[in-house]
């Protein structure tokens, strides 16, 4: 799944090389809100602060790349490691909604803007377009927190509008 992740990582950074794309300025984008992510968490995170940053950088941008083809803003190429192999992609979907594996949409949002391709301009924009497309997240979405939403979402309503 790493392998996977990098893939989508250097195929989104090379679509459109500026200075603002330079990994250098995004790790420290997203080092400058290491201790929001942290706090983010219930528990402690087991990882240094280079790991976890990592982690958040590869991660996130694969989240935002998979929604962006997904819907199709970004074309699936025949060497595509998701959407070529069967039962991979609903297989990711699943691991995404786990507790463990959920980023905080801050990040997601950071990232989002440090790569401008696409036709949304916010990363909650996207996510609208992607989950009525999504199977099973009505239950999800009609029954998130608002407590949750609160603290993740940065005041943006997430609302099951579409959903239905």
């Amino acid at each position: 799944m790493e392998g996977m992740k990098l893939w989508y990582l250097h195929n989104l950074l090379i679509q459109k090389a500026t200075p603002e794309t330079n990994m250098e300025h995004i790790v420290e984008k997203i080092r400058s809100m290491e201790e929001y992510c942290c706090d983010c968490y219930d528990e402690k995170i087991d990882l240094s602060s280079q790991k976890f940053i990592e982690m958040l950088v590869v991660a996130g941008f694969f989240i935002i790349e998979l929604f962006r083809k997904m819907i199709g803003d970004m074309p699936r190429g025949m060497d595509d490691p998701l959407f070529n192999r069967l039962g991979m992609l609903p297989t990711v979907l699943n691991d995404l909604l786990l507790l463990e594996n959920q980023l905080p949409w801050r990040v997601l949002g950071c990232l989002f803007h440090q790569v401008p391709v696409g036709k949304f301009k916010s990363f909650w924009e996207l996510t609208q377009r992607v989950l009525p497309s999504w199977r099973g997240l009505e239950y999800f979405v009609s029954h998130f927190p608002n407590t949750f939403q609160s603290k993740h979402f940065d005041g943006e309503k997430v609302s099951n509008k579409g959903l239905q």
